[in-house]
């Protein structure tokens, strides 16, 4: 009413063209623009008087592209009311055409909302677009029905379509941008949660937080210690082809943690499996051997990590049974150290016929002292096989046979601590 009153009254016309024209940019205005000024701001409140229609017509104009579960209580009522408290925001704006540089608390609390129960984004810009097109014809409508000259309602509508349209651009881009961060937020919340309660199940801390991990901890596992460009990925990939839970850790860039596991049991020898399906997928990556409870969730993610380090900077996927000698022997590293110097004796020089001598014994062993499965694995005819081992033997002052097991352990041991802990390499 007052607002019809300023319209019909010079003096009460003249307060609000004043008003106008303080907050306007700086130079003067013309009497046609402070005018418009002041039509505009009567339509706009005019509209404001109508602000649960158009919350209304909103809901209608998205109703067809909302899932059932969105169009039911409570859910269809906050969307009303965020609908009304935005288009709101919005009307209060259009008087001064301010579009916003951040998102107005309504819509920033609706995004919000939306990002915590699983709305997606495409659904926020699809009611974006519906408060626009409310807005939009009601404003028309408004401007036919105020009994304005051509002049004047031609100036309101494109003044109205300006802004409007602006506001509507730059408010996708601001639900875009607040969306964005939210997921973002909430998903390394619930990862920070995640490690905490894995964690605390790494350190027997009481009971596990079964929620965060949303795991079962009581299942068998396999842990797997991952690095490389889509280690994630190929780690899920993994889980899915086994028919395995996942409980992945990607806090961190890399490497990643991950645990695969199946609450009714695992077959026999399953980080064998997993290994075989992480060869040629994984840059790096070192598997437990599988556990079960929280002692083997435990354990498998030990094992994991040894066999990471053992795994090295050459593109190799280990298992913990590739190097679980090389575990035990390497505990105790001055006796490891003692061992070698015993065992090897000559033969531990760095030198290029000591590393090549190396090199064949190990592969002897390794082809089941076959000498010409050794020549083949090394490349090189089965004769000079023969003669290096008799170099070796003389080295060793013993035939290899009658140390078989302890050459092999220290050989094996020595290739290990020269790759993990900076002793000569083999």
């Amino acid at each position: 009413m007052a607002d019809a009153a300023a319209a019909r009254n010079p003096l009460l016309l003249a307060s609000t063209l004043i008003k106008y024209d303080l907050r306007m940019p700086r130079g003067r205005k013309t009497r046609s623009e402070l005018e418009l000024n002041a039509i505009c701001d009567r339509l706009a409140r005019n509209l404001e008087a109508q602000v649960d229609e158009l919350a209304a017509a909103t809901f209608d104009l998205q109703a067809a592209t909302l899932p059932e579960w969105l169009r039911q209580p409570p859910l269809d009522g906050q969307l009303r009311d965020f609908a009304r408290d935005g288009i709101r925001a919005q009307l209060q704006a259009l008087p001064v055409e301010e579009v916003p540089e951040e998102l107005p608390p309504a819509d920033a609390a609706m995004v919000r909302q939306a990002a915590e129960v699983g709305i997606p984004l495409a659904l926020l810009l699809d009611g974006s677009r519906a408060a626009h097109r409310a807005l939009w014809d009601a404003w028309s409508e408004l401007v036919e029905e105020a009994g304005l000259d051509a002049g004047q309602a031609r100036a309101a509508r494109r003044r109205g379509s300006d802004f409007l349209f602006s506001y509507a651009a730059r408010l996708s881009i601001l639900i875009e941008e607040e969306y964005a961060h939210e997921r973002d937020r909430r998903r390394r919340g619930a990862e920070e949660r995640r490690l905490a309660a894995v964690r605390a199940v790494l350190e027997a801390e009481g009971e596990p937080d079964v929620e965060a991990l949303d795991y079962p901890i009581e299942a068998s596992h396999v842990a797997v210690l991952a690095s490389g460009d889509g280690a994630s990925e190929q780690i899920r990939s993994i889980a899915r082809e086994l028919d395995y839970r996942v409980l992945l850790l990607d806090v961190y860039p890399d490497p990643i943690w991950a645990w695969l596991g199946r609450a009714r049991g695992m077959e026999a020898r399953a980080e064998e499996r997993v290994k075989g399906l992480a060869v040629g997928r994984l840059a790096q990556a070192g598997i437990g051997l599988c556990g079960r409870g929280a002692d083997g969730f435990r354990e498998s993610r030990r094992q994991a990590s040894f066999a990471f380090e053992a795994a090295g900077h050459g593109g190799v996927v280990l298992s913990y049974a590739d190097v679980a000698l090389e575990d035990l022997a390497s505990r105790d590293s001055e006796a490891a150290i003692a061992f070698l110097g015993t065992e090897l004796g000559r033969l531990s020089g760095e030198d290029a016929r000591s590393v090549q001598l190396r090199e064949t014994l190990l592969a002897y062993f390794r082809c089941g002292q076959n000498a010409r499965s050794a020549a083949r694995s090394l490349g090189i005819h089965h004769q000079t096989v023969a003669q290096r081992l008799a170099a070796v033997e003389e080295r060793i002052g013993c035939p290899v046979t009658e140390r078989r097991a302890e050459l092999e352990v220290a050989l094996r041991l020595k290739r290990h601590l020269a790759q993990v802990r900076g002793l000569p390499s083999s």
